[in-house]
């Protein structure tokens, strides 16, 4: 009996674990396999309602945990339970290599091969299965060839639009998939969405990613319900054949209509004939009904009508075909992939650097506190302050433009290297003249003044500068998309994307404000007493927690439909 196990990233609402907990509960009972609630085991990677995310806690399981990933073996399914968007590697709460840096410390990489099974993983978001050209930059796709690259033999499911939970129904229905286009427009136009609109395994609502039998360093996609198809066929042949001395048949039309079925439903290369396979098995029923007698052979009939409903509902003939992503299992590790996430953030010149500097104030022992807190440090990157400010502005670009790299955008490199140069120069440079210091003080804060001041010039050009990435994001998503999504979602990620970039750049300029003015005392404060002209350091107050502010929004009012998306 395969083992399950569920990695949420939110403890706010049980009531859906429990749903989904019955619901798997349920699908393995249709199968003739009894599974207690207790058996399926939750593990929770973050807790979005304590705006607790991986970045910030680690990839570190708990012992509990640990023991739990350690008793997975090949074929054995962990279920990746949250929200997505087509062409990201981020689920709110955890981007994939933290998911799957969590994954290898706690599980035995040797329980899982071609010839013991892979590590099944079911990535139960929106749109999980979509991005890029045949899926390659999808979040289903992007874990499964980082699981390959760090030895963990996989293969990943992921939806192809929006999923729809009735935790009221999931346990006995299922999840559904609604029309992004569709769903997209309800929610503009803040209408219901109609229960006609909602389908339950729906033609080419599913991909899996997997390494090629044949070419075992390739990566590839293929139809996930024919492929559970087929190893639901499996099952049932390998319980007719171990039972077939036992009938009163005719062996040679016996394995003349298995290996039909069987090669219809493994050769991916051809859409499936989907009448032929349903001739196939009434032929197979109808051939061997008589001579089904027993109880032993009452599990083989059970078997057949189990088979025969699941094609009613799974066969397609309009589904995926196989598809090379152009991903392989050598392919070496992307710049994010090299170290932790939270370990590739912290490495980026300009925040190591602020960072840097912060522990050479502290070790000079003379510098206020208050300003060490205004400036911060990778520890208090949880915290209100500059570097918090920062570090998090970068994780968020890099989730965003998902394209392997740890580019972030000059609008936020220079504000960061300006900053550092003028802690450096005012606060650790003390060989360099005051009269010297003043100079390069005046001359970076008059680049402030011309770049980090919200004027309605800059406002404007953070604002257009949010507009075009927002639409850069939007056609990196046109791939297997159509009009009717693709230009709602264009308007739409611009607007979100412009109205993110203005509201960080207000915030940038709080920040830079804050290290100015701190700058700016203690400077005053350096001169001869005859010249000072001021009262005591001053700083400002923080304007607002920017933890808060670390993902997306997500609605935790209670309802009884949970929309994943």
């Amino acid at each position: 009996m395969n083992k399950h196990v569920i990695l949420s990233f939110d403890r706010g609402d049980p009531e859906v674990t429990l749903a989904f907990q019955q619901r798997i509960q349920a699908r393995e009972a249709k199968r003739g396999i009894q599974i207690d609630l207790d058996d399926i085991k939750v593990i929770y990677l973050a807790d979005l309602s304590n705006e607790e995310y991986m970045t910030w806690t680690g990839i570190s399981p708990s012992e509990k945990d640990k023991e739990i990933l350690q008793s997975l073996e090949g074929d054995d399914k962990v279920y990746l339970w949250g929200h997505g968007t087509p062409n990201s590697g981020y689920i709110p709460g955890g981007f994939y290599t933290e998911i799957a840096d969590y994954l290898e410390k706690g599980l035995n990489k040797d329980n899982f091969s071609p010839s013991k099974g892979p590590l099944d993983v079911c990535v139960e978001i929106c749109s999980g299965g979509k991005g890029g050209e045949h899926g390659k930059n999808s979040f289903a796709a992007s874990l499964h060839a980082y699981l390959g690259k760090i030895g963990i033999f996989s293969k990943v499911t992921g939806r192809m639009s929006i999923l729809w939970l009735d935790h009221n129904t999931l346990s006995n229905s299922g999840a559904q998939t609604v029309n992004r286009a569709y769903y997209g427009m309800t929610q503009a136009l803040n209408l219901p969405v109609e229960a006609e609109k909602l389908h339950h395994q729906a033609p080419r609502s599913k991909v899996t990613y997997m390494w090629d039998p044949t070419e075992s360093e390739h990566q590839i996609r293929i139809d996930s319900y024919r492929s559970s198809l087929f190893d639901e066929f499996i099952r049932l042949k390998e319980k007719i054949l171990a039972n077939a001395h036992d009938l009163k048949i005719n062996y040679t039309e016996l394995h003349r209509l298995l290996l039909k079925i069987e090669f219809s439903l493994s050769d991916h290369t051809r859409p499936l004939d989907v009448e032929l396979l349903k001739s196939c098995l009434q032929t197979l029923a109808d051939d061997f009904s008589q001579v089904l007698e027993g109880n032993e052979n009452e599990t083989i009939r059970y078997e057949l009508e189990h088979l025969n409903d699941a094609i009613q509902r799974k066969a397609h003939a309009n589904g995926f075909i196989v598809e090379a992503t152009g991903l392989h299992k050598s392919d070496p590790k992307l710049p994010i992939e090299e170290k932790s996430f939270a370990e590739v953030i912290y490495d980026l010149p300009v925040l190591k650097r602020m960072d840097e500097i912060a522990s050479l104030l502290k070790e000079q022992g003379n510098i206020p506190q208050e300003i060490l807190d205004i400036i911060g440090s990778k520890e208090t990157k949880g915290e209100d302050n500059c570097y918090a400010h920062f570090f998090t502005t970068a994780r968020k670009h890099i989730i965003r433009q998902h394209n392997g790299t740890t580019n972030i955008p000059e609008s936020l490199i220079k504000p960061m290297a300006i900053v550092n140069k003028m802690l450096e120069t005012v606060l650790l440079d003390n060989d360099k003249p005051l009269n010297e210091k003043k100079a390069i003080f005046n001359e970076l804060k008059g680049e402030i003044n011309i770049d980090y001041s919200p004027t309605l010039f800059n406002k404007c050009a953070a604002w257009i500068a949010g507009l075009m990435f927002g639409l850069q994001l939007a056609f990196n998503e046109r791939h297997e998309t159509n009009l009717t999504e693709l230009i709602p979602n264009l308007f739409f990620s611009a607007y979100t994307l412009s109205s993110y970039y203005l509201d960080t750049f207000l915030y940038t300029c709080e920040q830079v404000e804050k290290i100015t003015n701190a700058c700016s005392d203690t400077l005053k404060a350096l001169e001869p007493p005859c010249r000072k002209s001021i009262s005591p350091l001053s700083f400002f107050a923080p304007q607002k927690d920017e933890t808060k502010a670390l993902d997306p929004a997500i609605d935790d009012k209670p309802n009884a439909i949970i929309k994943v998306c």
